[in-house]
C-alpha cells in the first residue's frame, strides 16, 4: 500500500493553509504594530517633545517584539497542521488495510500475518485468535501458515473472539509468548518509519522548514 501517494493531496493542502495563515498572522501583527506607533505619535503630539522620544521608543520596542513573534506563531500553526495531516493519513491507512485485506476474502493476507508472527516465536504449538469473519476466511489455511512460517509441522489451534478486529492474535500453547498482528497493531509498529517518510516528503516540499 502506497501511503505516501495517498498523502500528496493533503501535503499540498496543508502547505497552502499554513502559508495563508502565516500571511494572516503577519498582516495582523503589522496592523497592530502600526496602531501602536500611531497611538504613540498621537500621544507625543499632545504631550510634547519631552514625552515623544520615550513614547516612540516604547512603541518601537513593542512593535519589534510583536513582529519577532510572527515566525514562532507561524511555525506552531504549521506543526499543528502537519500533525493533523499525519493523523489523517494514519486513519486512512487503517481504513484502507481493512477495506483491502479484511473481511471474508482475507484468507491469504491473514495466513501471511499469522505466519509472520509464528516465525518470530519459539516452539511449534500456537493458538490463533481471530474475529468471526477472519476465522472463516482462514479456515483450511493451516498448511499455508506452515509453509510461510518455515518451521516445519505446526500444531495450530484456532479460536474466535468477536472483540478482535481484522488481523490475528498469536500466542504459544503455554501462554508465554504473544504477538499482536491485528491491522491496527501492525500499523502502530510500522508507523514511526512511515511517519518519517511522510515528514521527509513534507520537508522536501518546503513544509518542514
Amino acid at each position: 500500500m502506497e501511503i505516501i501517494g495517498d498523502a500528496e493531496g493533503l501535503v499540498r493542502e496543508v502547505r497552502e493553509l499554513a502559508r495563508r495563515e502565516s500571511g494572516e498572522i503577519i498582516a495582523a501583527a503589522e496592523a497592530e504594530a502600526e496602531r501602536l506607533l500611531a497611538a504613540a505619535q498621537e500621544a507625543a503630539d499632545k504631550e510634547g517633545a519631552a514625552f515623544a522620544a520615550g513614547a516612540l521608543a516604547e512603541a518601537e520596542r513593542r512593535r519589534a517584539m510583536l513582529l519577532a513573534s510572527v515566525p514562532a506563531e507561524a511555525a506552531r500553526l504549521r506543526a499543528e497542521r502537519i500533525e493533523a495531516v499525519l493523523e489523517t493519513v494514519k486513519a486512512g491507512a487503517l481504513r484502507r488495510l481493512e477495506a483491502e485485506y479484511g473481511g471474508a476474502g482475507s484468507g491469504a493476507a491473514l495466513a501471511a500475518l499469522a505466519a509472520s508472527a509464528v516465525a518470530k516465536m519459539e516452539g511449534n504449538s500456537f493458538v490463533l485468535t481471530l474475529g468471526p469473519a477472519a476465522a472463516a476466511a482462514l479456515k483450511g489455511r493451516a498448511g499455508d501458515i506452515e509453509r510461510a512460517a518455515g518451521k516445519g509441522a505446526l500444531d495450530l489451534v484456532f479460536e474466535e473472539d468477536a472483540a478482535i478486529g481484522d488481523g490475528v492474535l498469536v500466542r504459544d500453547a503455554a501462554g508465554r509468548q504473544f504477538w499482536d498482528n491485528t491491522f491496527r497493531a501492525r500499523l502502530e509498529r510500522l508507523w514511526p518509519e512511515l511517519r518519517g517518510s511522510l515528514m521527509q516528503s513534507l520537508e522536501m516540499t518546503g513544509e518542514g522548514q
